[in-house]
């Protein structure tokens, strides 16, 4: 069984790094959950999360990120707001119509 876990461990120093992530406590069992509901591991939805908004960081240009998180690496999940209006638009309407 040794080998085994030497194998896995050679194979991950090799190729993948590893990030030590730090966030207020109950914050975890609502990104688990959340991964949970999306049938997705919550390494999968941090990756995914950090995939999205580099891709929404990219498209509007560093000159448009919030003066508060330049260069700290901070990744933006929705707002309780923004979560109602991704409901109502989903449901074919506006925040307004609710």
């Amino acid at each position: 069984m040794a080998g085994k876990t030497q194998y896995k461990n050679t194979w991950q120093k090799e190729n993948v790094d590893r990030v030590n992530l730090t966030m207020p406590k109950g914050r975890k069992d609502e990104i688990k959950a959340h991964a949970e509901a999306q049938g997705e591991s919550v390494n999968g939805f941090i990756n995914r999360a950090i995939d999205n908004q580099i891709s929404q960081d990219r498209r509007k240009g560093p000159q448009d990120a919030p003066e508060s998180t330049k260069g700290q690496g901070v990744v933006s999940l929705p707002s309780e707001r923004e979560k109602a209006q991704e409901t109502a638009q989903n449901d074919g309407k506006t925040g307004d119509e609710q």
